[in-house]
């Protein structure tokens, strides 16, 4: 493969990342499974998955404890940044969305009471409240 061409999405083993990332911090399969919503087992499954792809092991397991090898601490220390970056990333989107100026859309079926048409109208114009625009609504159903 080229340097200069990033791998496809597709050739990275994101699940079996992230179920890493969080099992470097966890040391334990269960939270692990629990923090995910997957199962223990597979939690054990993706670890067994990138451990192959891998080609050595990254954690040694005992049934009392989970611990880094010497392999899994420098994965560790590639992987773990990474997702956090993404996950910063990701979060500093979502709020720049939330913080976008947007119409606030209201709607009513069949009838709206006199109380709630005067609720809406009395609403303010302008920043940091959208625009406004009320409709009179209709006496019947149709």
């Amino acid at each position: 493969m080229d340097r200069r061409t990033p791998p496809a999405l597709s050739e990275l083993p994101l699940q079996e990342l992230q179920c890493f990332a969080v099992l470097v911090h966890q040391l334990h399969f269960g939270r692990t499974a629990g923090l995910l919503g997957v199962s223990q087992g597979r939690v054990s499954q993706l670890i067994k998955r990138l451990e192959g792809r891998v080609g050595a092991p990254v954690f040694e397991r005992t049934s009392r404890r989970v611990e880094l090898t010497e392999l899994g601490r420098a994965l560790a220390e590639q992987v773990v940044p990474a997702f956090e970056q993404l996950r910063e990333g990701f979060d500093a989107a979502r709020a720049r969305a939330a913080a976008q100026d947007r119409p606030m859309r209201v709607g009513f079926q069949c009838v709206v009471y006199e109380p709630v048409a005067r609720a809406v109208a009395g609403l303010p114009e302008g920043p940091p409240h959208p625009p406004r625009a009320v409709p009179l609504p209709s006496r019947h159903c149709t």
